[in-house]
């Protein structure tokens, strides 16, 4: 290449401008979902795992049905710009595990979207989220339940 010639990366960006550029986004991404790990890290109460635990303390927790967690008000997933950009669509299935004060506890990818962007927007959207605790024998308990993040552009 010539002088004249400067070599076009991404975007049609310059080598420089597009690793800051991706730099930049690199670290905002790792920002976002770092902060939601930290949040739904510091709501999980610590307890032993049940396979750790003598089975009449597993027996004496689980005397009851329980019933599943409600939804308290909209469910919705912050669409990322850069994927909305790259025209990205999917659904993610997560676990989550509803606290008794109805925070979400923890979440885990159960089915990816195929794209980090979704994945990520999902987990941190999540732990906004409210529900309706599920209940044993009247009292708030936590509980796991599966729901599907969908992520469609408007056409």
């Amino acid at each position: 290449m010539g002088q004249d010639e400067a070599r076009r990366y991404g975007f049609g960006m310059s080598r420089e401008a597009h690793i800051a550029f991706v730099t930049i986004y690199l670290t905002i991404l790792l920002l976002v979902a770092g902060f939601g790990v930290l949040r739904l890290a510091a709501a999980l109460p610590f307890r032993a795992p049940l396979w750790n635990r003598p089975a009449a303390a597993v027996m004496r927790d689980h005397p009851y049905p329980i019933s599943d967690p409600a939804r308290l008000g909209p469910h919705q997933a912050t669409y990322p710009p850069i994927a909305m950009k790259l025209h990205q669509e999917g659904d993610v299935l997560l676990r989550l595990t509803v606290l008794p004060d109805g925070t979400v506890g923890d979440a885990k990818i159960l089915t990816s979207s195929g794209s980090p962007q979704l994945d990520a927007s999902a987990l941190v959207s999540v732990g906004y989220w409210r529900y309706w605790p599920a209940r044993r024998a009247g009292k708030p308990v936590a509980a796991n339940v599966t729901v599907r993040v969908k992520f469609k552009l408007a056409t």
